[in-house]
């Protein structure tokens, strides 16, 4: 229990952290005194995962998401190494490194963690105590009001990614406060990817939550509420929208439509030529981590200057990595459906909030950049969180009917 509770809080430090750097606007770059802080948190938290997993060493684990956390491990690892034109200093090696190893350890902790012990309704109180605490740090950052002053806030997606795990606490109270909380930091954000895959997710939570209870699906019942949950919303921020004089959030949404979601098609566009016209062995190992970023920043697609990614994972991972980590990578997606298909099946209930985290994976995958960043670390935790606890269900199952 000692080693269970020191991994929570040392997740809960390393989450509450990093929302506060990204919110104040640290880029975190190498050699910061911001990176040092999450460098050795991420040390403590893999410490603390390895003592966890040790006993369970050479146990059989019969999901294929430990085999596919360990090889990009290490297909991760070898390709920072040998990048060798990557303008990338020892420091940012190391701290990206840690951000593979993590992934993987935690993954593998929260699976023998929750198929050892039942402790899942202490953690769902942790998680509402961890929601609340890092909306809070979002308001106090950028409160609604600073939201609208054409200010996009990318720190949404702290509270967005702990959706899967907030949709699993059985307290209906909690679950439906933590997910209006949500709602309403998404769209306060200005995030139109993050309002579009918490959408999607939610509806995907609904309909497999409604089929797995035997219960029949009202479209009619889902979509009035959908719309009046997202009339009251944009009523809302744009009343005060247009009170403060701004019209930033109308100008937004305006802009989906010319800008093609933020100049996306012409990097798509950019990103896809350059894959066509590569060599052989760029294709095959890609050009290094975040060859994206280092290897075009400033260079113009149509009326866009490319500053960060190629904003979609599959472009980003053979561009990157090359078609041997991509395949890799779409072993992943099949993985995570199967697995989703299998928890219906069985009627669990973790199908519903297990296929809402896939849609949720899936939308922001396509329009922005996960398996690459810290947010993948979320996605581990959660899978081995439900994988831990239906293997942990099942066996419970079998023994009882023997």
């Amino acid at each position: 229990m000692r080693k269970i509770l020191l991994l929570i809080i040392s997740l809960y430090i390393y989450y509450i952290n990093q929302s506060m750097f990204l919110a104040l606007g640290d880029e975190i770059e190498a050699g910061s005194a911001s990176a040092k802080y999450m460098a050795i948190t991420m040390i403590l938290i893999i410490v603390i995962s390895a003592i966890v997993v040790f006993p369970h060493i050479f146990k059989k684990m019969d999901t294929y998401f430990s085999k596919f956390f360990f090889w990009w491990m290490i297909l991760g690892l070898i390709n920072l190494t040998i990048t060798f034109d990557s303008p990338f200093t020892l420091n940012h090696i190391i701290l990206n490194s840690l951000f593979f190893v993590l992934q993987y350890f935690l993954f593998l902790s929260f699976y023998w963690i929750f198929y050892n012990d039942n402790i899942d309704s202490f953690f769902y109180k942790i998680i509402v105590l961890c929601t609340l605490i890092i909306s809070f740090f979002y308001y106090q950052t950028y409160s609604i009001i600073q939201a609208l002053f054409d200010t996009q806030v990318n720190t949404s997606y702290f509270p967005l990614y702990l959706t899967p795990f907030v949709l699993c606490i059985p307290n209906k109270f909690w679950r439906l406060s933590l997910v209006a909380i949500m709602c309403i930091i998404v769209f306060s954000s200005l995030k139109r990817g993050g309002l579009i895959a918490l959408t999607l997710a939610l509806f995907v939570y609904y309909w497999v939550d409604t089929f797995c209870k035997n219960e029949s699906i009202n479209l009619f019942k889902s979509a009035l509420l959908a719309m009046l949950i997202l009339a009251v919303l944009a009523i809302g921020a744009i009343t005060l929208d247009n009170a403060m004089n701004k019209d930033v959030l109308i100008g937004r949404l305006q802009e989906t439509k010319e800008d093609g979601g933020s100049g996306r098609d012409e990097i798509y566009d950019y990103f896809i030529s350059k894959i066509r016209n590569s060599s052989t062995s760029e294709l095959l190992y890609g050009r290094g981590f975040e060859a994206t970023k280092f290897k075009n920043v400033g260079i113009r697609t149509g009326h866009r200057t490319i500053s960060y990614t190629a904003h979609n994972d599959v472009l980003e991972v053979i561009y990157d990595f090359g078609l041997v980590m991509f395949f890799l990578y779409l072993s992943f997606w099949i993985a995570y459906i199967s697995y989703a298909i299998k928890l219906v099946k069985q009627k669990s209930n973790l199908a519903a909030p297990f296929a809402a985290s896939f849609a949720l994976f899936l939308i922001l995958s396509l329009i922005s950049h996960i398996i690459i960043y810290p947010h993948i670390v979320t996605i581990s935790m959660f899978l081995g969180m439900a994988t831990g606890i239906n293997k942990r269900e099942l066996t419970i199952n079998e023994v009882n009917t023997e």
